[in-house]
């Protein structure tokens, strides 16, 4: 009985520029994955090997965010 064959198409460097950008600009893994006709679970597990991240930063955690650091250090000591 023969092995059946892997499907499995391959990450090219041009494909992961595009990945990339799509994270990048905050398109839903759902779209990501239809533009570039792979599964959700593969994309997420790209993501994860590259260090991308489909998560949206809050309002609140992107103020904290460009906030300097001697401000935002006074202000939770209560100065």
């Amino acid at each position: 009985m023969a092995k059946p064959k892997k499907h499995r198409a391959e990450w090219t460097k041009e494909i992961i520029a595009d990945f990339k950008r799509m994270v990048k600009d905050a398109h839903p893994v759902t779209s990501v994955a239809k533009a570039l006709s792979r599964t959700e679970a593969a994309v997420r597990k790209k993501a994860f090997d590259l260090g991308l991240s489909f998560r949206r930063k809050s309002k609140a955690a992107k103020k904290t965010a460009k906030r300097p650091a001697k401000k935002a250090a006074k202000k939770r000591a209560g100065k």
